[in-house]
């Protein structure tokens, strides 16, 4: 997960978008500000909302049988006779994986102390690869920019995001 993406887009949209993320904004603060801010509430969700492992599996099915008839076939002076092969019956699933039952939960925390901490949300595009010019990137680094119509999200580290605006961005 990407911990810019602050609530999941189904809480935000009612529906999930691919190209979609959520921006997280406070006027004045830095990216470096957004980052350790961010940290600090993945830390105390970590310590609130410990990990909640489960193990599940998925769902098993098996395809039906198929006997083939007998038939027989003559030429001339010999007969063959084939068939009575049994086909299908495989089956598919029952795979067995793990998950952490608590993860949606501590990304609420999350979001809810970003939000104590002065943070609004906004729902934005991801910039596209190469879209984001190098000095562009490098400009980004400093303050938190405003959303505003046609604003893309462009991840600078691990922890925060900033905005690139549409007349900055290659052509």
């Amino acid at each position: 997960m990407r911990y810019y993406l602050l609530l999941p887009i189904a809480l935000l949209a009612g529906c999930e978008a691919t190209n979609m993320s959520t921006y997280a904004f406070k006027e004045g603060a830095t990216v470096s500000t957004k980052s350790s801010d961010m940290f600090s509430c993945r830390l105390a969700a970590t310590k609130q909302v410990p990990v909640n492992s489960q193990i599940a599996s998925t769902p098993t099915y098996q395809t039906p049988t198929y006997t083939s008839p007998y038939y027989t076939t003559c030429s001339g002076y010999s007969c063959v006779t084939t068939g009575g092969q049994t086909t299908g019956g495989q089956v598919y699933g029952g795979q067995t994986y793990s998950y952490d039952a608590n993860a949606d939960i501590r990304d609420e925390f999350v979001a809810r102390c970003m939000a104590g901490k002065g943070y609004q949300f906004a729902q934005l595009p991801n910039c596209s690869s190469g879209s984001v010019s190098k000095s562009l990137a490098q400009s980004l680094t400093g303050k938190l920019r405003a959303p505003r119509e046609g604003a893309c999200i462009m991840p600078i580290d691990g922890q925060a995001a900033n905005l690139a605006y549409p007349e900055e961005l290659a052509k």
